[in-house]
C-alpha cells in the first residue's frame, strides 16, 4: 500500500516565507494571537490525519466508488468513520 507523508515542512515554509502568515493574522481583528507556534502543530496534526486516516481510504474509494440510488448516496467503506473522526477532532 502506498504511503503518504504530508509535506508539513514545505507548507510551513510557504506560510512563513511566502505568505508571511503571522503578519496577516496580526492585522486581522480577532486573530492577533495566531502565530507559527500555533500553526505548526495544526499542520503536524493535519498531516498525521491525512496520512493515517484519509490516505488508506484511497484504495477503497477507487475500488468501490460512490453510488447514487433512489436519492441516496452510498460512500465507500470507511468514509463515514473517517468523517466522524474528522468532526470529533474539531477539524
Amino acid at each position: 500500500m502506498p504511503e503518504y507523508q504530508a509535506p508539513v515542512r514545505e507548507m510551513s515554509f510557504i506560510f512563513n516565507e511566502l505568505l508571511n502568515i503571522e503578519k496577516h493574522y496580526q492585522s486581522t481583528p480577532g486573530c492577533e494571537e495566531v502565530a507559527m507556534d500555533l500553526i505548526e502543530p495544526i499542520l503536524e496534526e493535519a498531516g498525521k490525519f491525512a496520512s493515517t486516516v484519509v490516505q488508506p481510504l484511497n484504495t477503497t474509494g477507487d475500488e468501490e466508488g460512490c453510488h447514487w440510488l433512489d436519492g441516496q448516496v452510498t460512500l465507500p467503506k470507511g468514509y463515514k468513520e473517517a468523517y466522524l473522526q474528522y468532526a470529533e477532532a474539531g477539524w
